[in-house]
């Protein structure tokens, strides 16, 4: 037999659903802006624009909050509409907003066009914008009013990011073998470049992209699917059990009713798949995926025990009490995280409540609110029996609390084995539900709490009704199972730490007081009109007696009372403070919540001491510090965030939990953005959570608003730079420029730039290019700790070309730099060109010299480079250090050193030939091309001098060019590096010509050239023929007081005239009587 209570009362809430005011559903949108605020983590990708519109969100919210709307105006369709819009929009950006989150963007960003959701964005203002102007709410409009230019700005900023989490899927070795994805970045890489977005440019930032997904590709062809018998059937389509052929998987698939889908409608289809396919719980059946045209199929995992319903209704025996009550915490998991998500299920009901081999269950037939909309009742069994009061009215206002509703007749089912309402659909059971607050019954000797609970959960008001988070820990808790439960194996199976043994809730003294609240039962809704300080009264005494049927009924009439406008909340608060604090352990939670209810009644916070705040924030309960985490909104309870609230949720960076940490920390970061905490003393302590581990995620919104911060400080100290320095070592790569950033911003002050740890340039080292912008603020101004500055750049330069830039920037605008840097000599980057600049820079200050540079191998590889410029200071400086310095031979080997010594030399010599014979202009003049080519040959006498290198082979002909045509001051040289060529053979070579040089060079006063010759004389004596034309050239050249190598070179002559009889006789004479 079904119940009826108190129709009169269950008259008056059917009043208030269905004759909804103005200001009901004002509320109602609050919340529901609320709930998407809330709901979700930030964004990882279309960032700028969800931020933004979020933040429009929550001055909307504040508007409209802030305004009373207290006229009991009725609403008519027209006004209805455009209150539904308003949902239908908000429904739309939480849709968005869920996709971009970091566990399901790369999915998205891989199957999602930038334009789609740019116009969905513009779509999406527009909507909210006619709603709310038809609305007369033109003021909250004009939030949303936003030019194109900045909503493309905005659209810029996040392709931008886009396109690099689409480089990075690219450089990933694990997606050559997922064609899937290779198909999708192939789309994606051309729509990008259509908006101009190239994916070659190098990107300083780096985001870490989360794990793909086992299948991008979830259409599947419907001759891949083998159906079997039907197992089922809905309001959405019928369920079979099957196969996927290609797979072999066992599945089921679920054929919907709708056959013919509109372009529009095939778009929202795609979309809630969407959702299904990324939304991940191990309470939500897995999605396998859909057939892209009809028959529309949906395939899932193959739940081995069909749906609760039907096996309640066959083999509930087989259920223990133990089974039940982990069903019923499996779907309230399930339901917390899709509502975490801002997801409503809309049709929750033991049929949508599959169980697998094991009888644990799983939440179906989630994300398709739009198509079930849609679809046409089959008429087996009707979804009335599960529906909530508001969705029975067909109001637009209902929230997530519908769910709520459902469950708490599905907890029903799981507590008596039986369907509701006896199964039966009449024509007025609507109108009972509705109007007489009709409910199945539930058992007498149920236990009060588990009873409290089902009565909670299918509460006429909405509002009155808990949350899944609330019921996940209800159902944790012994008092609120099914009787018969057993303990351990409960937590056990459920993955909870056991804390006490179960009990058996059907003992006498619970059965007492089952009776008691029996008795009372029917009176609870006369507490409405009671005054808020007899129900705090009346909580006193429950709590004091550890009374819990009474406790939960006082709260009741609570709840009912602060719904007035009479209350005193200047005695309400002070009572109620002074319950929680004496109330035991097992009261303050629910205490705590009921609190945080109160003070969202208007006038209530005023009242509040914020001492109070602090000391339920340092409880050593984590239960009762999640609660208060989980209600302290900035923008709701702004005057709670007094200096001792504030100090007190900075001091949880070191609490040992981290969700607590986190919680703490975005606190935190709402109450910096609306508060002014540019303080020293609140960054201090905001640095202390950039210390623990936090994901990634949350550490760059803490560094992002921690720059903030210091954009508005006017003093700093060390202390903050050197945790600034510390994160530097332990922060993810990703969040890396974001720090650099913070402590850029720490750069602008001067006693930082005076005075600071040079660990800072130390742990710059690892990855230079997000601190580059650091080291710049010292280029002009010598820091104290300069040397360990350019000892970080010479460390980062050896893998960083933006480190060598800069350090050849550092070296080029101070002395002191350079003269550091070349102590540290070599750099080892392999970019030879760029590192020769930095060379340059050494051999142009003379207070450095070539400090050992000539023992570098580093050296021989940048010098030709430098021979390339063509600068002849600097060639010859270079010539200067190989002439003068130890030669390695293996150095010069592995290098190309010789190859372009020759290749200079060549390219001069050609430039000389065509201006002689074309009168061709060109760069060099002729005196510098000169002077590069005499350097040339110097090293090639050099290095020849040490060892045979066959490139110089090469240059022989314009040497003997130079030597023949060329002037005093190129020939010698050329003469000089023949005569050394020579030891390695002389193929090529005009001897005749040699040794009439060697005549005229004997007269020059050098000791080089004057080895030359006589080497070359006697070398080939026996092999030249112009014997007295090379004894002319000596006496046209001969001096005064030669020298005794001159003599020497007459005798060599003499001797060799003497024994080859073809030097004429007055030669001979000539000489015999030079050397007497």
């Amino acid at each position: 037999m079904n119940t009826k209570v108190n129709s009169k009362s269950s008259f008056m809430n059917h009043n208030i659903l269905s004759h909804d005011t103005f200001g009901e559903g004002i509320e109602l949108i609050c919340a529901r802006i609320s709930a998407v605020i809330r709901s979700n983590p930030p964004p990882y990708i279309h960032c700028s624009k969800i931020n933004t519109f979020l933040t429009n969100l929550k001055s909307i919210n504040t508007l409209l909050q802030s305004n009373h709307f207290d006229a009991p105006k009725r609403l008519n369709m027209t006004i209805r509409g455009h209150f539904h819009g308003i949902v239908s929009v908000l429904e739309q950006f939480q849709q968005i907003h869920t996709h971009c989150c970091r566990d399901t963007c790369a999915q998205f960003a891989l199957t999602t066009s930038m334009r789609n959701i740019y116009n969905e964005f513009v779509s999406m203002r527009k909507e909210a914008r006619k709603h709310f102007d038809a609305l007369g709410l033109s003021e909250a409009s004009t939030f949303l009013v936003i030019s194109e230019e900045d909503l493309m700005s905005q659209n810029e900023v996040d392709t931008k990011r886009v396109s690099i989490i689409i480089k990075q899927l690219k450089r990933r070795k694990d997606v050559k073998n997922r064609p899937d994805v290779l198909k999708h970045l192939e789309n994606r890489t051309a729509s990008l470049t259509d908006l101009g977005i190239s994916l070659e440019d190098e990107d300083n930032e780096i985001i870490t992209v989360p794990e793909l997904p086992p299948s991008l590709n979830f259409v599947l062809q419907f001759d891949d699917l083998e159906f079997g018998k039907m197992i089922g059937s809905g309001q959405s389509g019928r369920v079979f059990q099957g196969k996927i052929k290609s797979t072999g998987e066992d599945v089921a698939i679920k054929v919907l009713h709708t056959r013919i889908l509109s372009s529009s409608d095939l778009d929202m289809f795609r979309k809630e798949i969407f959702t299904m396919a990324v939304l991940s719980h191990p309470m939500l059946v897995k999605f396998r995926g859909y057939t892209a045209d009809s028959p529309f199929c949906i395939v899932t995992e193959y739940m081995s025990n069909g749906s609760l319903y039907d096996f309640l209704k066959q083999k509930g025996k087989e259920l223990t009490p133990t089974e039940r009550t982990l069903i019923a915490l499996d779907v309230a998991r399930g339901m917390e995280y899709l509502h975490s998500r801002g997801i409503i299920h809309r049709d929750l009901k033991s049929l949508n409540v599959l169980l697998d081999s094991k009888k644990r269950a799983k939440i179906g037939d989630f994300g398709l609110s739009k198509i079930k909309s849609s679809a046409p009742m089959t008429g087996l069994i009707g979804t009335t029996l599960w529906m909530a009061p508001e969705v029975l009215l067909s109001t637009p206002f209902y929230d997530e609390k519908v769910d709520v509703y459902s469950f708490g007749i599905l907890l029903w089912e799981l507590l008596t084995g039986c369907a509701p309402y006896n199964n039966e659909v009449t024509a007025d059971l609507t109108v009972q539900i509705v109007e007489y607050n009709l409910r199945p019954p539930i058992p007498e000797d149920t236990p009060e709490s588990l009873k409290s609970l089902i009565e909670n959960c299918w509460e006429a008001q909405p509002s009155n009704r808990p949350t899944f988070h609330q019921i996940v820990t209800c159902l944790s808790d012994p008092a609120y199972q099914i009787p018969g439960s057993e303990q351990s194996t409960f937590m056990k199976e459920a993955g909870l730490t056991r804390k006490n043994h179960s009990y058996s809730s059907s003992s006498p003294l619970n059965l007492k007081l089952h009776t008691s609240f029996r008795n009372l039962s029917d009176h609870r809704f006369i507490w409405v009109s009671d005054n808020a300080t007899r129900a705090v009264s009346r909580i006193k005494e429950a709590v004091n007696a550890g009374h819990f049927e009474h406790f939960n009924n006082s709260v009741i009439q609570l709840r009912s009372a602060i719904r007035t406008k009479d209350v005193d909340w200047g005695k309400v608060i002070p009572m109620y403070i002074e319950v929680y604090n004496n109330a035991p352990s097992k009261f303050q939670t629910r205490l705590l919540q009921i609190f945080f209810e109160m003070l969202y009644r208007p006038g209530a916070i005023d009242h509040i001491e914020t001492d109070f705040i602090v000391k339920i924030l340092q409880s050593p309960e984590d239960a009762i510090i999640n609660i208060i985490m989980s209600n302290l909104h900035y923008q709701q309870f702004s005057p709670l965030f007094q200096p001792n609230v504030v100090q007190t949720l900075l001091s949880f960076s070191r609490h040992p939990q981290q969700t607590i940490r986190i919680k703490a920390l975005e606190i935190i970061i709402d109450i910096s953005k609306h508060k002014n905490c540019a303080n020293l003393e609140f960054i201090h302590g905001y640095l202390n959570f950039a210390i623990r581990k936090l994901p990634i995620y949350m550490l760059q919104l803490l560094l992002s608003n921690l720059q903030k911060l210091l954009q508005q400080i006017n003093t700093i100290d060390n202390q903050v730079i050197e945790r600034l320095t510390t994160l530097m070592n332990i922060v993810h790569v990703s969040c890396l420029p974001q720090l650099s950033l913070c402590i850029e911003e720490c750069f602008k002050f001067d006693t930082v730039l005076n005075s600071f740890s040079a660990q800072i340039w130390m742990n710059s080292v690892r990855n230079f290019d997000c601190f580059a912008p650091l080291f710049l603020y010292f280029k002009e101004k010598l820091p104290t700790n300069y040397p360990q500055l350019i000892n970080a750049l010479c460390l980062a330069a050896e893998k960083s070309e933006n480190a060598l830039n800069t350090l050849i920037q550092f070296c080029k605008s101070e002395k002191r730099y350079a003269n550091e840097t070349a102590n540290r000599l070599p750099i080892k980057n392999q970019n030879l060109k760029l590192l020769s600049s930095l060379y340059q820079i050494f051999l142009e200050t003379q207070e450095i010299g070539n400090y050992g540079m000539i023992t570098l191998f580093e050296f021989y590889e940048i010098t030709p480079y430098l021979l390339l410029t063509e600068n002849v200071e600097i060639i010859e400086k270079l010539c200067n250090i190989y002439r003068n310095g130890q030669l390695n031979i293996d150095y010069i080997n592995n290098s190309k050193l010789c190859e372009t010594i020759s290749h200079v030399f060549l390219k001069i010599g050609q430039l000389h030939s065509e201006n002689v014979n074309s009168n061709i202009e060109t760069d060099i003049d002729c005196d510098k091309s000169e002077e590069i080519q005499v350097a040339m040959m110097s090293l090639i006498f050099a290095f020849s001098s040490e060892s045979f290198f066959p490139e110089f082979r090469k240059c022989v002909s314009l040497l003997f060019h130079i030597l023949k045509h060329g002037n005093d001051y190129s020939a010698l040289p050329s003469f000089l590096c023949l005569c050394v060529l020579s030891k390695y053979g002389i193929e090529g070579f005009d001897l005749d010509l040699l040794a009439l040089k060697a005549a005229r060079f004997i007269h020059i006063e050098s000791q080089f050239s004057q080895d030359a010759a006589k080497f070359a004389l006697n070398m080939f004596s026996d092999q030249i023929s112009n014997h007295n034309e090379v004894v002319n050239i000596f006496f046209q050249n001969i001096e005064q007081d030669e020298s005794p190598s001159v003599r020497d070179f007459a005798r060599l002559l003499l001797k060799i005239a003497e024994k080859i009889n073809t030097v004429s006789p007055s030669n001979i004479n000539r000489l015999k009587a030079y050397i007497q």
